[in-house]
């Protein structure tokens, strides 16, 4: 989930084309767990499984920028295309657990973290758009 709120300028507000820009506060929450197992049937040896389980907690933090044009067709009604930013810090964790017997009495257990910090510049693209002014 990410949240961008952005606080906008209109250069030229009394005329059918305006330019804007703004800037905001940007948040971004991410969690995500798979779980996936399998069973192997081969008719020379014993049956084996592989059980994998993944997961993966992000948190963000930054500030937002956008440039854009909007034309309005009608007083009520607007079309509009904009240009953003986003630079934000970071933390992103995961786990992985891979369990696989060849054996009931023997299982291999294979376990990964990783945890990392980091800054970051990302565009977001152009957007377009339109609005309806109540």
């Amino acid at each position: 989930i990410a949240i961008d709120i952005q606080y906008l300028w209109y250069i030229n507000n009394d005329k059918p084309i305006n330019f804007y820009t703004g800037f905001g506060p940007y948040l971004l929450f991410g969690r995500s767990r798979t779980n996936r197992s399998d069973l192997f049937v081969n008719p020379n040896s014993l049956p084996s499984t592989r059980t994998e389980k993944y997961s993966t907690n992000e948190f963000g933090v930054g500030l937002s920028g956008v440039v854009g044009v909007e034309w309005f067709a009608a007083q009520w009604f607007s079309l509009h295309s904009d240009y953003s930013v986003v630079l934000k810090f970071q933390e992103h964790n995961s786990e992985s657990i891979n369990i696989s017997t060849n054996q009931p009495n023997a299982p291999i257990d294979l376990k990964s973290t990783s945890y990392n910090k980091y800054w970051s510049l990302n565009n977001n693209g152009v957007n377009f758009g339109m609005s309806v002014y109540f």
